[in-house]
């Protein structure tokens, strides 16, 4: 009797999973065989028959690295264990850059909204007047309250976003002097 794992194994295979499974290996370690440096102005796009497709964000960038294939190509099969790459590819890409943009706005938007659920805390009176007179100089009556109520949801999330952080801080730790009456 086989084992479920093999079987497994065969059908993925079959379905053209281990081309797949390859890439995503590679993929895996390209930024450790390469560097962050390099990893930052390239883009894991394929492996076909043995040749690793890495778009890059520039001629300087393609020259450079098809300089410097051999040694790359041994860096990620050494990673790897086995080897998957036998050549490299280096095309010009705009979507490089647009796919690390991507990557930082999701990041910073994780970090941002992400973790801890934020309430957001009520604005004061002489915050809210603050937010009109921001606010105040839109002429259009419906356009201005829309600004305004904008402003509000911000300004009421970063209030709770603030306090929570000042509740989460452990007991005598500040952001710096005290203030003094």
């Amino acid at each position: 009797m086989k084992s479920l794992g093999s079987g497994l194994g065969r059908l993925v295979n079959s379905l053209g999973g281990k081309e797949h499974a390859d890439m995503a290996a590679v993929a895996a370690v390209w930024e450790r065989s390469v560097g962050a440096d390099v990893a930052k102005h390239t883009y894991v796009k394929g492996l076909r028959r043995g040749e690793l497709i890495v778009s890059v964000d520039s001629n300087t960038w393609a020259t450079q690295l098809q300089a410097m294939s051999g040694e790359l190509r041994d860096r990620v099969n050494e990673e790897i264990g086995k080897e998957l790459v036998r050549s490299l590819r280096f095309p010009v890409s705009r979507a490089v850059a647009e796919e690390r943009e991507q990557a930082r706005r999701e990041e910073g938007a994780a970090r941002r909204y992400g973790g801890t659920r934020v309430e957001p805390a009520p604005l004061d009176e002489g915050e809210m007047e603050q937010a009109r007179l921001l606010v105040g100089d839109v002429e259009d009556p419906d356009l201005r309250a829309a600004a305004l109520r904008a402003l509000v949801a911000e300004k009421e999330w970063e209030k709770g976003a603030r306090l929570t952080q000042e509740n989460r801080r452990p007991e005598g730790v500040s952001d710096g002097p005290e203030k003094r009456a």
